[in-house]
C-alpha cells in the first residue's frame, strides 16, 4: 500500500511543489535555519537536485509525523500539506473518518486552498453542526454548489449567513447546466424556509413568491439594524407587493437613517408605488405580461 502511495506522489511530483512544502519547513526549522537551506537550493537549481530535496523533504515530514505524540495530531498534520503532498483523496477522507471526533483533524482538511469535492461533502457528512469547520467550507469560494446546498440545513445561524453570502455570489451566473441552475434556485427556496434577517439581503433579491416577501418583511419589520441593511433587497425585487413598499417608503426610522442608500431605498419604493399608480394596478400581479 505505502509503495502504492508512493508511486503515486513520484508521479505527480512538479518542480513547483517543492516550494509548497517551504512554508511548513520554516514553520518547523527556524527562520535561519531555513535561509540557509533556501539559499543552499538556489545555488543547485536543477531537476536532479529538487528530486532529491523532495525525497529529502519527504522524510522529514514523516519524521515529523512520527513524533507527534497523538494520533489525531499526526492525521491533521498530513491533512494540512495534503494539497502539496497530492495525498490522494482516498487516503484524506479516511483520516478524516478515523478522526471524525476531533475538530483539529477535521479543522486541518477543511481549511485547504482547494479541498476536493468529495472531501467536502464527507465534511459536511460529519460535521454540519460544527461552526468552525462549516465556517472553513461557506467561506471558501472554491465550495461546491453541491456541498453549500446541504450546507443551508447547518444548526449554526453564523453558517447559514455565509453560505446564504456565498450562494448570492452564484445566483448571476448563467448555469448552461439546467440542474445546476435548479440546485441554486432550490438552495435560495431552502435558505427562505430558515429565514433569518441577518441573510435577507442575499436571498430575497431570489425569493419568486410575493406573498412569502410580504411576510418575511413583516414579520422582521420592527429589527431595525438588519431592516436597513435588507431595506434595498426589498425595494429592488418586482415582485415585492404595494404593502411592504408603502411600509419602506413612510418608515420614520428609516427616514432618520444615518445612511443615505437607506434613504435613497425609502425614495426609490416611493417612486416604484407612483408608477404602479399611474399605470393603474395596485399590486404587481396586475403587471401587463404578468403571468403567475
Amino acid at each position: 500500500m505505502d509503495s502504492h502511495n508512493d508511486a503515486e506522489r513520484k508521479k505527480g511530483f512538479r518542480p513547483g511543489k517543492i516550494f509548497e512544502h517551504l512554508g511548513n519547513l520554516e514553520e518547523w526549522m527556524g527562520p535561519q535555519r531555513f535561509v540557509r537551506g533556501v539559499v543552499g537550493l538556489l545555488k543547485h537549481v536543477d531537476q536532479a537536485t529538487l528530486e532529491k530535496l523532495h525525497d529529502r523533504v519527504e522524510g522529514f515530514i514523516e519524521s515529523r509525523f512520527a513524533n507527534l505524540s497523538d494520533e489525531n495530531q499526526r492525521r491533521a498534520e498530513a491533512l494540512r500539506m495534503a494539497e502539496s503532498r497530492n495525498t490522494p483523496v482516498s487516503e484524506q477522507i479516511k483520516m478524516i473518518e478515523d478522526g471524525q471526533n476531533s475538530t483539529l483533524v477535521l479543522f486541518s482538511a477543511a481549511n485547504q486552498l482547494h479541498v476536493p469535492v468529495e472531501v467536502q461533502n464527507r465534511l459536511v457528512d460529519l460535521a454540519l453542526d460544527n461552526e468552525e469547520v462549516m465556517s472553513l467550507l461557506a467561506n471558501n469560494a472554491r465550495t461546491d454548489l453541491t456541498v453549500l446546498a446541504r450546507m443551508t440545513e447547518a444548526p449554526s445561524l453564523k453558517v447559514r449567513q455565509q453560505t446564504a453570502r456565498m450562494l448570492a455570489a452564484h445566483m448571476p451566473i448563467i448555469e448552461a447546466d439546467p440542474n445546476r441552475q435548479y440546485l441554486k434556485d432550490a438552495s435560495v427556496v431552502a435558505m427562505l424556509m430558515r429565514y433569518h434577517p441577518s441573510f435577507g439581503r442575499f436571498v430575497i433579491p431570489y425569493c419568486d413568491d410575493a406573498a412569502t416577501i410580504e411576510r418575511l418583511y413583516f414579520e422582521h419589520v420592527d429589527d431595525y439594524a438588519n431592516l436597513q441593511e435588507n431595506v434595498d433587497a426589498f425595494v429592488h425585487n418586482p415582485l415585492t407587493p404595494n404593502s411592504v413598499l408603502l411600509s419602506i417608503a413612510t418608515q420614520e426610522d428609516l427616514r432618520k437613517s444615518p445612511f443615505k442608500e437607506v434613504r435613497q431605498s425609502m425614495r426609490d419604493a416611493a417612486q416604484i408605488l407612483n408608477k404602479r399608480v399611474d399605470e393603474h394596478r395596485p399590486n404587481v400581479d396586475d403587471a401587463p405580461g404578468y403571468e403567475p
